[in-house]
């Protein structure tokens, strides 16, 4: 039995912690710690300050394993840590992103440029939370700054806390996950995303 290694990346508050739990067929083992409104301006009371892991079997028998990055700056030793050590044989990258956050587009470039070793040789996909608090950005918006970076990714517009919206965002990376869905009574398909966007 092959193994794979998926890797959750985005700021705080993004969902990648609630990706994660959505789709594990194990209990999410997760490091979140309470954080004052000094240390971040968020609609989370938590956030990650190790990393958070979680598993899925694909319909090819394989165990997909994911891992999900501490969102703030402050942790950028575990980003490194993640990179080097963890994900360094990893399968692709999911970067979440908040729509309702003050610039996501400042976020994409972050994010994408803080991660850029890990996302250099890898396929990426990109979930974009809580469209339905703040509509724009729009799923063109970002395929168009994505193109202006040169990076080729999807952009979804999803429910993190839904399975069947999280199994589309990763099956591109992990391949069919209809056996991981019914397993948990969902079921996989464009429908469980808000909108898809391909650079």
């Amino acid at each position: 039995m092959d193994n794979k290694k998926i890797i959750f990346v985005g700021p705080v508050g993004a969902g990648k912690t609630s990706a994660i739990q959505a789709v594990s067929e194990i209990d999410c083992v997760n490091t979140e710690a309470k954080i004052s409104v000094d240390e971040v301006k968020s609609h989370k009371s938590t956030t990650t300050v190790a990393i958070d892991y979680g598993r899925v079997t694909t319909d090819a028998n394989e165990k997909a394993h994911l891992y999900g990055a501490p969102g703030q700056s402050r942790f950028d030793f575990m980003w490194d840590m993640l990179s080097e050590e963890i994900a360094h044989d990893a399968s692709g990258v999911v970067l979440m992103l908040d729509n309702a956050r003050e610039c996501p587009q400042e976020d994409l470039k972050y994010y994408l440029n803080a991660f850029s070793r890990l996302i250099k040789d890898r396929q990426l996909v990109v979930g974009v939370t809580r469209s339905d608090v703040q509509a724009n950005p729009s799923l063109d918006d970002y395929q168009q700054w994505l193109a202006d970076l040169d990076i080729e990714a999807s952009v979804t517009f999803v429910d993190a806390r839904d399975r069947s919206a999280v199994f589309a965002l990763v099956e591109p990376l992990l391949g069919p996950l209809t056996r991981a869905a019914s397993a948990v009574g969902v079921s996989v398909g464009a429908s469980g995303a808000q909108g898809v966007a391909t650079v």
